[in-house]
């Protein structure tokens, strides 16, 4: 039973179908969810078997009750419970990445090194098909999809999965990510992966860490410089734009908010009120998770989230795991997170 999660969790970044990426890796993710929601039910009557319950859980847990209160007021309670839009993150898809991490806390040490590993070689092993894609020209405007179906998505995932190849290869492997980052010109990304970096003075010597550290930084302002040179500007592409608009729909409902998976409504109605209607374009997120939590649960539910990342911060002994963390969370401020996302974070805080 251990070794299908684990692979099931391995192969969720690779799932698509008829050019289609998202949707069907958020099928995957619920149609095996599902399988663990009997193996706790059967655990808990069978065997007598518990959840254990930590402070980062309450705050989880009260947030999903914030979430599914905000999502019965909402603009549509049926897409928000179960999933609607693009990203089918409704109230289930994050009852269900609850579940998963408390699985993944049941996992033997061997197991759990099994798991990290695994998910390192998922990493390289996108990272080499992103550069394959580019070396070929099999590109889409340009870019490489990988399978995540958008660069900046792509990009994302190779950074926060630094610290699961960093856990488990020799470092020099970590040099294939960031080759396939840059070739995605992913300025989120690769400022994400470059958080990371921070864990290498923890192991090598200081006096070779700081002028390297430096020329690296410098390195990188360059890069995402130019990356913003020979970007094309779009207004419905404007992260500030989206910010806005996002803030002035929190005040309009600033306690419950508009219920999980709303922003495509909101959006739709606040480009229509800006006179720039977006016809066959899909606007479904704040490009910025804390904007997003206060669209979805009001501000009762942006500060009981903002709690639970306090306290898995606070949870995690490992400095590792914290960079990680650190660098979710700098992706997460400028890009809408996949379910591929998302797993790299429950994994993370759980393992």
């Amino acid at each position: 039973m251990s070794k299908l999660f684990i692979f099931w969790l391995i192969l969720q970044p690779f799932v698509v179908w008829n050019g289609s990426f998202e949707g069907p890796k958020v099928f995957y993710f619920l149609f095996g969810s599902t399988a663990l929601l009997v193996f706790w039910i059967a655990a808990f009557f069978k065997h007598k078997k518990n959840i254990n319950f930590v402070k980062s859980d309450y705050f989880f847990l009260l947030w999903l009750v914030a979430l599914l209160v905000s999502s019965i007021f909402g603009v549509h309670f049926f897409e928000s419970i179960i999933g609607g839009s693009y990203r089918h993150q409704g109230v289930i898809f994050f009852l269900a990445l609850w579940l998963i991490g408390k699985t993944v806390g049941l996992l033997t040490k061997t197991e759990r090194t099994f798991l990290v590993k695994g998910i390192g070689i998922s990493v390289l092993i996108e990272s080499i098909l992103v550069i394959s894609q580019f070396l070929f020209n099999h590109l889409y405007f340009g870019k490489s999809l990988g399978t995540l179906g958008e660069a900046n998505a792509v990009a994302g995932f190779l950074a926060v999965g630094f610290y699961f190849v960093y856990q488990s290869f020799p470092k020099l492997f970590l040099i294939v990510p960031l080759i396939a980052i840059i070739f995605e010109s992913s300025r989120s990304g690769l400022i994400s992966f470059l958080f990371n970096l921070a864990v290498f003075g923890e192991n090598i010597n200081r006096k070779i860490f700081k002028p390297l550290l430096f020329l690296t930084l410098t390195i990188s302002v360059l890069l995402v410089l130019s990356f913003s040179v020979f970007k094309v500007s779009s207004p419905f592409e404007n992260r500030p734009l989206f910010w806005k608009m996002a803030t002035e729909a929190i005040a309009q409902k600033p306690f419950l908010g508009f219920g999980a998976e709303s922003d495509e409504v909101i959006y739709n109605e606040a480009f229509v009120k800006a006179n720039m209607p977006l016809n066959n374009l899909i606007v479904d997120r704040a490009h910025n998770l804390l904007l997003d939590v206060g669209l979805w649960s009001g501000l009762v539910g942006l500060f009981i989230f903002c709690g639970w990342l306090y306290q898995i911060f606070r949870e995690l002994k490992e400095t590792d795991k914290k960079y990680a963390l650190f660098s979710f969370l700098v992706y997460s401020m400028f890009q809408p997170l996949g379910v591929s996302h998302w797993i790299l974070l429950i994994i993370i805080v759980n393992i």
